[in-house]
C-alpha cells in the first residue's frame, strides 16, 4: 500500500488541478477537495512512519480475540463470495485471478475453490503468510505491485477489495494495474464511496474518514479516472459486504467517532447475541466497480 516517500504534492491526483480548498482535519492530516471536479484526497499525505504505526499485524487481523477473529473471517469469505457472483454474472466464471492488497487471503482461497488460478500481493509479510496458508495451489507475493515480479498481460482478472484508497497515487497505481491485465481483462474495484447514505449523513464524522485513507472516490471521480488510465465499459453497483452488528460495534470501537460510536454503544447494549452476530448483507458506505482493459 505504500508506494513512495513523495508524498506532499498539492495537485489533485485525478485532474492535475492545483487549487484545492482545505475541507477539515483529521488526526495526522488534512482533507483537501479539488476546486475542479470536486475529488477529496488527503494533503499532506501521511508519512511512511505515520502508516507503519498503523499498519501493525493487529490491523490485518481485524479483530483482537479470537471468536471474533473467527466471525471476521466468515464474514470476509461470504463478502467474498458477492464479488465472485458479481464476477459470475458478467460470465468471468474462472482464469487468472490476481488480487492487490490480498490480506488475509479470504477472497483468494474462496475463488480458487471456485477453479480460479489465483495469485495475490500484499504489502504485510504477516498477512501475507496467513493468505498462503489458506491456499493449496495459488501463490502470494509480498511488496508493491510496481516491484513484485508478474508477467504483463497474464491476468484476466484483477480484484481491488478496499485498496484503492489506501494508495499515494491511484493514477500511476490503476496504470500498473492495467498492465498486468490481458486485453479485455476485467478490474473489479471495492472502495469507500462519498455518495453513500453513510457519507451523506456522517458528513465530517464518516466513519471512512482516516488518516490511511489517502483518496475519497464518488462515481464520477473513479469513473473519470478509471478513463483516464485506459479501461472502459465502466459500471457501478452497490457494494454489498456481508456484516453483523457485532462488527460494526468492533469498528466504531477501534475507530471512534464523536457521538456516533457512543449511540452504536448504546443502541446494541441490550441486544442478544445471536442478533449482534448474524450476519447480514448491507451496502453501508461503498460502491463496487466492474470495467475492462481498452
Amino acid at each position: 500500500m505504500i508506494e513512495t516517500e513523495e508524498h506532499k504534492t498539492g495537485s489533485c491526483p485525478i485532474c492535475r488541478n492545483a487549487h484545492i480548498h482545505h475541507i477539515f482535519n483529521l488526526s495526522e492530516a488534512q482533507v483537501v477537495r479539488c476546486a475542479d471536479c470536486n475529488f477529496l484526497f488527503l494533503h499532506p499525505q501521511p508519512s511512511d512512519e505515520v502508516l507503519r504505526r498503523i499498519y501493525t499485524e493487529s490491523y490485518f487481523l481485524g479483530a483482537t480475540d479470537e471468536r471474533m477473529r473467527a466471525q471476521v473471517a466468515d464474514l470476509k469469505t461470504a463478502t467474498a463470495g458477492l464479488y465472485l457472483d458479481q464476477l459470475a454474472s458478467q460470465g468471468i466464471l474462472g482464469g487468472r485471478l490476481l488480487e492487490v492488497g490480498c490480506g488475509d487471503g479470504y477472497l483468494l482461497a474462496e475463488a480458487e475453490r471456485r477453479s480460479f488460478e489465483v495469485t495475490g500481493v500484499e504489502y504485510s509479510e504477516h498477512a501475507a503468510r496467513r493468505a498462503r496458508a489458506g491456499l493449496t495451489r495459488g501463490q502470494v507475493l509480498v511488496g508493491d505491485l510496481s516491484q513484485v515480479d508478474l508477467p504483463a498481460g497474464a491476468f484476466d482478472v484483477c480484484i481491488l477489495a478496499d485498496v484503492i484508497e489506501h494508495v499515494r497515487d491511484p493514477r500511476s497505481f490503476l496504470s500498473t494495474v492495467r498492465k498486468r491485465l490481458k486485453p479485455g481483462g476485467c478490474l473489479l474495484i471495492a472502495t469507500p464511496s462519498t455518495d453513500s447514505w453513510s457519507a451523506r449523513l456522517m458528513r465530517r464524522r464518516w466513519m471512512e474518514f482516516k488518516t490511511e485513507h489517502m483518496s475519497y472516490f464518488s462515481r464520477r471521480t473513479m469513473e473519470s479516472l478509471l478513463a483516464q488510465t485506459g479501461f472502459q465499459s465502466i459500471r457501478f453497483f452497490a457494494g454489498y459486504k456481508m456484516i453483523s452488528l457485532s462488527y460494526v460495534k468492533s469498528h466504531f470501537e477501534s475507530y471512534p467517532v464523536p457521538l456516533w460510536t457512543s449511540l452504536v454503544r448504546f443502541a446494541f447494549a441490550r441486544l442478544p447475541r445471536r442478533w449482534l452476530e448474524k450476519p447480514r448483507r448491507l451496502a453501508g458506505s461503498g460502491m463496487l466497480v466492474l470495467a475492462t482493459k481498452h
